[in-house]
């Protein structure tokens, strides 16, 4: 059995670490590429658990399960959605800075009133991007950032903004 179906590939290199050299498994087992890239994950998978301390998967998938409902946090990955009321730039140039406390991968606006929004400090105009509001809702811009300024357009009475972030 070769390893990897493309030839002589960077995958071929990687797999050759996990998959064991023809005479300990049947060919068919390990046929795809694909097979080939599950079996590495579930060793890594494995050898994880037993450096922790997991050496018995029953124990471990309890000790998973019992964190899921008793609601112990995520730690991997952040989610923020919140209403802000924000007002239209005066002179002092006033803009909402909405810390995040995570750097965002994508971010959904939602307003009820015209705004501009920048995703870094928004003292360079061209970092500015300005909506109405009928292109609300605004989702899946793709984002890294750990703070973004909002500010309604001049002329409104103000604007509502519902913003969801995550990473």
């Amino acid at each position: 059995m070769s390893i990897g179906t493309f030839g002589d590939t960077y995958i071929d290199e990687l797999l050759a670490e996990y998959v064991p050299p023809e005479e300990t498994l049947a060919d068919d087992m390990l046929a795809d590429e694909g097979k080939q890239l599950l079996y590495a994950l579930l060793l890594e998978m494995r050898a994880r658990r037993i450096e922790t301390g997991n050496y018995d998967l029953d124990t471990t998938l309890e000790k998973q399960r019992t964190a899921v409902e008793q609601g112990t946090p995520d730690t991997e990955g952040s989610y923020l959605s919140k209403d802000y009321d924000v007002t239209p730039l005066d002179d002092s140039d006033d803009w909402r800075k909405i810390d995040l406390d995570f750097v965002t991968s994508e971010v959904d606006l939602r307003f009820d009133a015209p705004v501009h929004v920048a995703f870094t400090t928004p003292s360079d105009q061209s970092a500015v991007v300005s909506y109405t509001a009928e292109e609300s809702p605004v989702v899946g811009v793709p984002v890294s950032t750990p703070a973004i300024w909002i500010t309604a357009q001049e002329g409104t009475g103000g604007a509502t903004v519902t913003l969801e972030a995550w990473s």
